[in-house]
């Protein structure tokens, strides 16, 4: 099983404080488990798969896809910012239906050793907001539904183009080493 953590972040003191330090992900995969279960601040379970259309084996679609992951952590960012909005400018009635979509894709070049799908690149997502909300509060949504973007750490970032550093280590041991959790 192979262990991996993900999203050790540097956050600002107020942040810091608001979450308890960090972002973070574990992941565990092996070759004996059909997909990939990630702990997510060290509370939260999340599973994921690929799509059974993609080649060689490479998941039977039984959770969602890392870009299924993406497309809803932009919208559910997006979805909380205008929330957030909404209460605290006094917006007591409203119902929000937002969606993402990936409607642009490019290739990238990448080493024979990988599979040809694992050269595709979201070039672009549009999110759709929908907000309804009664006559009374008009103008609030208005304000909001102009602003909330700005508020997205999700969609900012991706806007921004997010920097990262993949470490990666290999370790050798006997196979039934690959049996047992590490501590």
């Amino acid at each position: 099983m192979a262990h991996t953590s993900v999203g050790f972040m540097r956050l600002p003191p107020d942040l810091a404080r608001m979450t308890g330090g960090e972002f973070t992900a574990t992941l565990t995969a092996g070759h004996d488990e059909p997909y990939t279960e990630a702990t997510v601040r060290r509370k939260h379970t999340l599973h994921s798969d690929e799509p059974e259309w993609l080649p060689a084996g490479a998941g039977d679609d039984a959770h969602p896809a890392p870009v299924d992951y993406l497309l809803t952590s932009l919208a559910s960012c997006q979805v909380s910012v205008l929330q957030q909005c909404l209460e605290a400018n006094g917006v007591a009635q409203y119902a929000i239906e937002c969606g993402a979509e990936l409607d642009e894709w490019g290739t990238d070049d990448v080493p024979a050793e990988l599979p040809a799908n694992t050269a595709y690149r979201i070039e672009h997502i549009t999110v759709r907001m929908d907000l309804r909300t009664t006559e009374a509060y008009r103008d609030e949504g208005d304000r909001c539904l102009t602003t909330y973007d700005e508020g997205c750490i999700v969609g900012q970032s991706l806007a921004g183009g997010i920097d990262y550093t993949p470490v990666a280590t290999l370790s050798v041991v006997d196979a039934a080493e690959l049996q047992q959790s590490p501590d």
